[in-house]
């Protein structure tokens, strides 16, 4: 099947191309300070371990204050059948998503294969690549 293109469509490419090469040898470049950041925050927070659940705190170097913010709350279900019970089957099964990784790790590939349905149904990818355009040499 033929696209149709805008009559600007050479521009968009070449930018999106150009675009994405930075960010990419960005992502290289600032992997390492990304690591560095990861090990320093994961330090402070153990400064804090013993902090109460519902207390935050600042702490502050010679140029920056870094806080530490106290604990979110977060949900977990207590009981599935007790949700099962409350919501009925019919509701429970429509409501219910179940992560393919756990899937993998209890069931048989081909139990797999009963179970699980695959389609082209995702997203797309775009992903640029560099292109060797040859200059032609004008006759002397």
């Amino acid at each position: 099947m033929k696209l149709k293109l805008p009559t600007n469509y050479r521009q968009v490419i070449d930018e999106f191309g150009c675009l994405q090469e930075k960010i990419e040898s960005a992502a290289v470049r600032m992997k390492p300070v990304r690591d560095r950041e990861k090990e320093l925050r994961e330090r402070i927070l153990g400064w804090a371990e013993n902090l109460p659940d519902d207390q935050s705190c600042s702490v502050e170097g010679g140029h920056y204050a870094v806080a530490v913010s106290e604990r979110r709350i977060e949900r977990t279900i207590k009981s599935m059948r007790g949700v099962l019970a409350a919501l009925g089957e019919t509701t429970f099964l429509k409501s219910c998503s179940f992560p393919f990784k756990a899937l993998k790790e209890h069931l048989l590939p081909d139990e797999m294969a009963r179970l699980l349905t695959e389609s082209p149904t995702g997203p797309r990818e775009v992903t640029a690549t560099p292109r060797v355009v040859l200059m032609k040499r004008k006759a002397a």
